[in-house]
């Protein structure tokens, strides 16, 4: 049953998610803010190297293919190297922007799946949770170092 109400609000709760996350993405980054970027980024790049040793190093079947891993990405990890400049309110590299652009796009791929046959897997709540987070770390360190 609550299977069958999470599958039904699913929609309006992922457009809810966009509408918070573009509004956080806007919002300038206070320390707070880069606290809880790095929890995040610990949290889904630690997440992420679980998700991927449990496909690559065993023959489990819910581990194969799971599709989460374009949400919890073990790419990540290196983006805590932003931290400092986030803190500092300084610009972030061009290589660690390029890394969260990319960490984004892959998690932009977890929504598109969900119209092909081949990616069965019930996770449009996480894509909800993960996804405007994803696109606001991406939005928050291209915008870093700029004047407001």
């Amino acid at each position: 049953m609550f299977a069958f109400r999470a599958r039904r609000r699913a929609p309006s709760a992922l457009l809810l998610a966009f509408a918070l996350g573009r509004r956080a993405a806007t919002v300038r980054c206070g320390r707070l803010a880069v606290l809880a970027l790095a929890l995040f980024w610990l949290l889904a790049g630690l997440a992420g190297g679980a998700l991927a040793l449990l496909w690559l190093a065993t023959a489990h079947d819910f581990a194969a293919r799971n599709e989460n891993l374009l949400l919890l990405n073990p790419l990540a990890l290196p983006l805590l190297a932003a931290l400092p400049a986030l803190w500092h309110e300084r610009r972030v590299s061009t290589g660690l922007r390029r890394l969260a652009m990319l960490v984004a796009g892959l998690a932009l791929l977890a929504p598109l799946s969900k119209g092909l046959p081949m990616f069965p897997q019930p996770n449009l709540h996480w894509i909800a949770l993960f996804l405007p987070l994803h696109l606001a770390a991406a939005r928050a360190l291209r915008r870093s170092g700029e004047r407001p």
